[in-house]
């Protein structure tokens, strides 16, 4: 039997982890197991780090441990489904979060950049001003009406710089029209967005 290279076990153990990751981020979307003891947990705690609570001498179980270890998992999650509706991440000062709800209860998940990542969760009551992701339309798969209208609009958009570039306008014009555009966005504190599409 031929002897593998570190390389190749390098791959197989690389395939492995991904594999588990996998399975336990389907488990979370199959059942309501996760969120419920997430219901549970930040109800008792308010907010939580998994670092904090998984490298300090905060006394937990070993149930509770196991399901802080999977918030890093829930937080992928979130953004994967995120990305594909055109829902971008809060951004603050240390920490960026989505807003995520679940039976009527508001959730800020989010990650801290520190030596290492560190997610965080933290309980908040439904404010109707903001918008919150259902964890039961990432549960279905769920697409936004808004989504269809942004993609919509946005082929339209890149169907008219491969049009302005078959007309033969020099491909260096329109990216540098397009970076002078964003940063005329950017820049110009009197421009305002002047309708908003809603998730539905």
């Amino acid at each position: 039997m031929r002897e593998i290279s570190d390389k190749e076990a390098w791959v197989l153990s690389y395939n492995e982890k991904i594999r588990k990751i996998n399975e336990q981020k389907k488990e979370i979307l199959s059942s309501p197991d996760y969120m419920l003891w997430l219901q549970d947990f930040i109800a008792r705690e308010g907010v939580f780090c998994d670092d904090d609570m998984l490298y300090s001498f905060i006394d937990i179980s070993d149930t509770d441990k196991k399901q802080i270890e999977k918030l890093g998992l829930l937080y992928e999650i979130i953004e994967s489904y995120a990305s594909k509706n055109y829902i971008y991440p809060q951004v603050g000062n240390t920490n960026c979060y989505f807003r995520l709800k679940y039976e009527d209860v508001g959730y800020k998940i989010g990650v801290i950049p520190r030596q290492g990542t560190t997610f965080y969760c933290e309980r908040e009551d439904i404010n109707k001003e903001e918008a919150y992701i259902d964890f039961n339309d990432i549960v279905n798969n769920h697409e936004y009406e808004s989504t269809k209208i942004i993609k919509e609009r946005l082929d339209d958009f890149a169907n008219s710089i491969i049009s302005l570039y078959e007309k033969g306008i020099p491909f260096e014009a329109i990216t540098g029209t397009f970076y002078k555009t964003v940063d005329t966005i950017e820049n110009n504190k009197n421009l305002r967005v002047k309708g908003k599409i809603l998730r539905r």
